[in-house]
């Protein structure tokens, strides 16, 4: 029979821990108390309101502001933040028509004008030598931000050339991602009936192809970047419903395309000879090249500074774009953590979970993709995408890259002439490191700390910012669920994956404490630590010796949610010996000793083989030492913990009576003064009840028949000790039970609950004999009803940490006659 009704009861980590520190029907007073304050503070405030300073007003206005705030917080954490279905790019497909020597017909460049392909002069070189260096010096390009995928170009290529190798692509790709570039400075423009421009197998004709047909060939999923003149005439085919072509291919799988231009129809593509001709490519492949470019030629503020600094210079500043440490690469750094605050701060979850998570070449494409539209607006240009995105390109945060930029580049003239200088790293990080710790601790809850996120989540690459970015995360966090919430939707859940393999203890207790709020926030976490075996990590932390008791009882809370309702997880830590840590921590005098046998009741609950290595252990001999405990959580831990020692498999004889000498033990709590230990040894009878529900019956029956005898005798003294001792018992034990079950089976009151006989659990429903049963149901519920309106009437006096002078009502008879 199913214990689902009964396991319900069982305590729960968020449960201990609110209860933990005090008393229930004590807060209830208080807070009764505090609420009258409060009234009486609110009309005293509404009455002075108009005496107070104008400061005074002006920061309350700030709360009021900060408080919406706030409330927005917390109505969005209840979003879901992980994405749902996650596509990577597979291949890429890198099209240049350029036709080296020969112009479009219907295009007209002014002299002078742009050359520069991929930073190549293609009149330098050879035709075929030159367009091979600029497909190759593209691909490497696009390698800087993914290396893993299949690469293929396609130089000047005829319309067959085009759709074999876009339908092999499709078909490697298994459903994944395409990467489609088209350079079309060689060929005429889009035309209005959506079509791009190619070759014949001679070379002698444009070849219109429809953006349908490409599509269709591409598959369901690909991103163009169409680096030519007027493309948005090309923007319905990625809007329309009514596309006949792509609905009828694979019209059951959903079409997702992104689409990336320079330019609208009625604007040309930049021809200022300063910068290279496809500078729409090269602000999404070179970023930071192209904007110390474009810096140089645009920026009044640098020109003051930089008038011993030729464009050639630019080329010489030391590092590589991948190294943090050097000052190129800290330059990239910093302009990665200025576009992921820029996207963060002003789109919408959706858009950052789709663009900038998603995929590593899309995330880098689209972070470009902000300087592109940077550049570009300055030269009469308008960047569109498709989804269409909110402008940026006056966001104030890129004065913060401009300043980056002008410091890096201010070095230049003393460091090409002198070789021993040294350039000085960025304080941007620092600042911006300050900054947040400085809003924890105002107190506020503005924005402003919330847009910094992006940078806590890049100081996590670097090895020597990386501990400080975790504690400021933890103490992040620490503001609440909506904290937790927008810390994972920016991005961290890897990293915190990852980082449970480091070795530096510092770094672990930081650990502990973010997945401690992670997984109470979503629990659905578990079972990424699961499948990774993370949970290793918190059993050798729990395990070490060189932590504090308070790191251990996170250690051991952590691992608790772990095996919550995972029978993967129970195997794994079982096999990783936590038994006999958490049965070794039993006998601290700390804190810790609770939350171990909180995480020792999670690893035996519904797990046999557990249940048998803690009873071969000792596990009862070693809980009942804490049964006395003065702490009213640590005894209800206790009697849960043997509560789950209780084998499921009652023909094992030596067990049950084991189980029956431990419960008749345990009676002495029935009158425990906390209410959560009564409660526990509720839970732990029904568990025995429900294994011996036909003895359980037949008692039920005998007390109908006291009861009966009972009530046709004269009652002289309500308080006489006329009950029998199963009669004592029972109502001391059953019907309290009875009464735990349907005090948790729902919302309604006691008395509601328990004069619903149809939620009585099936264990009680005495099936055998329907006509005397439904009586002995009727009078065990009125019973119940009585005790109940007694125990409303006249609450507990006995202090809830006093044991010592605690003692059953009754004997244990009715147990011993369940056993014969």
């Amino acid at each position: 029979m199913s214990q689902n009704n009964f396991t319900s009861n069982s305590l729960n980590s968020n449960e201990i821990k609110n209860n933990s520190n005090s008393n229930s029907n004590s807060n209830s007073d208080l807070n009764k108390n505090e609420n009258k304050n409060e009234n009486q503070n609110q009309n005293e405030n509404n009455e002075n309101e108009n005496s107070q300073p104008k400061v005074y007003l002006e920061n309350k206005i700030e709360m009021k502001q900060n408080n919406k705030f706030l409330e927005e917080m917390k109505e969005v954490s209840h979003e879901s933040w992980k994405i749902q279905s996650r596509k990577k790019t597979k291949s890429a497909i890198l099209n240049l028509c350029l036709n080296i020597g020969v112009d479009p017909p219907d295009v007209e460049k002014p002299d002078p004008c742009s050359i520069l392909e991929c930073w190549i002069n293609p009149l330098s070189l050879n035709e075929q030598k030159a367009l091979s260096a600029i497909g190759d010096t593209l691909e490497e390009q696009y390698k800087r931000w993914q290396s893993k995928i299949r690469y293929e170009q396609l130089l000047d290529p005829s319309v067959d050339n085009l759709k074999k190798a876009c339908i092999q692509h499709q078909r490697l790709s298994q459903n994944e991602r395409i990467l489609f570039h088209f350079n079309g400075h060689g060929v005429p423009k889009p035309t209005k009936n959506r079509e791009l421009w190619f070759f014949n197998q001679n070379y002698t004709q444009y070849i219109p192809v429809s953006i349908y047909e490409i599509l269709t060939w591409l598959g369901n999923s690909a991103i163009l970047v169409l680096d030519c003149a007027k493309a948005d005439l090309l923007a319905p085919a990625f809007l329309s419903k009514e596309n006949t072509i792509l609905n009828s291919v694979n019209s059951e799988e959903e079409k997702d395309y992104i689409l990336l231009a320079p330019c609208q129809k009625k604007q040309d593509l930049p021809t200022n000879p300063r910068f290279p001709a496809d500078l729409f490519t090269s602000c999404l492949t070179t970023p930071i090249k192209t904007s110390l470019l474009w810096h140089t030629h645009s920026n009044i503020y640098s020109k003051t500074l930089l008038n011993n600094i030729h464009v050639e210079d630019l080329d010489k500043i030391p590092g590589r774009l991948m190294e943090r440490h050097s000052p190129l690469g800290e330059l990239n750094w910093i302009f990665t953590s200025i576009t992921d605050m820029i996207a963060w701060s002003s789109f919408s979850k959706s858009f950052i979970q789709k663009l900038y998570r998603e995929d590593l070449l899309v995330a880098a494409i689209f972070r470009n993709f902000l300087l592109a539209e940077r550049i570009m607006k300055s030269m009469n240009c308008t960047p569109f995408s498709i989804p269409q995105l909110p402008s940026t390109d006056q966001h104030p945060l890129w004065k913060t890259w401009d300043l980056a930029v002008d410091i890096c580049i201010s070095q230049l003239p003393e460091f090409l002439s002198d070789s021993s200088y040294v350039f000085k790293s960025s304080t941007f990080f620092r600042d911006n490191v300050i900054g947040f710790e400085n809003w924890l601790l105002s107190g506020t809850q503005a924005k402003y700390g919330v847009d910094l996120l992006p940078i806590l989540l890049q100081l996590l690459l670097s090895q020597s910012y990386r501990k400080h970015a975790l504690h400021l995360i933890a103490k992040f966090m620490d503001l609440g669920s909506w904290a937790v919430h927008k810390a994972l939707t920016v991005g961290i859940f890897p990293y915190m994956l990852m980082l449970l393999s480091t070795h530096e203890l510092e770094m672990k207790l930081i650990l502990v404490s973010i997945w401690g709020k992670i997984l109470l926030f979503d629990k659905s976490c578990q079972a990424d630590i699961v499948k990774e075996k993370s949970y290793i990590h918190f059993i050798d932390l729990l395990a070490s010796s060189e932590i504090s008791h308070d790191h251990e009882s996170a250690a051991a809370f952590v691992l608790s949610l772990i095996l919550d309702h995972s029978h993967e997880a129970q195997i794994g830590c079982l096999n990783s010996n936590l038994l006999p840590i958490c049965l070794s921590k039993l006998g601290e005098k700390s804190e810790s000793r609770k939350w171990s046998c909180l995480c020792l009741s999670k690893l035996l609950e519904g797990f046999e083989e557990a249940k048998k290595q803690a009873v071969a252990a000792g596990i009862s001999d070693k809980l009942f030492k804490l049964l006395k405990d003065p702490n009213p959580i640590i005894r209800a831990c206790v009697i849960y913990g043997l509560s789950n020692t209780i084998s499921e498999n009652n023909d094992q004889e030596s067990r049950n009576s084991e189980e029956f000498s431990i419960s008749i033990s345990l009676l002495g709590t029935a009158n425990d003064g906390s209410p959560i230990v009564r409660r526990e040894l509720l839970v732990f009878l029904s568990k025995l009840i429900c294994l011996h529900e036909e003895k359980v019956q037949k008692v039920a029956m005998d007390i109908d028949e006291e009861l009966s005898q009972f009530k046709t005798e004269s009652i002289e003294d309500e308080n006489s000790d006329h009950h029998s001792a199963i009669f004592s018992m029972w109502w001391n034990t059953l019907m309290q039970f009875t009464l735990g079950l349907l005090r948790n089976r729902s919302d309604k009151s006691l008395f509601a609950e328990a004069v619903d006989t149809k939620n009585i659990p099936k264990s009680f429903a005495f099936s055998n004999s329907p006509t005397k049963n439904k009586m002995a149901t009727h009078k065990i519920l009125k019973g119940i009803q009585d005790q109940t309106m007694e125990m409303e009437s006249c609450p507990l006096n006995k202090n809830e940490s006093d044991v010592s002078n605690l003692k059953p009502r009754g004997s244990s008879k009715t147990f011993k006659r369940i056993k014969k």
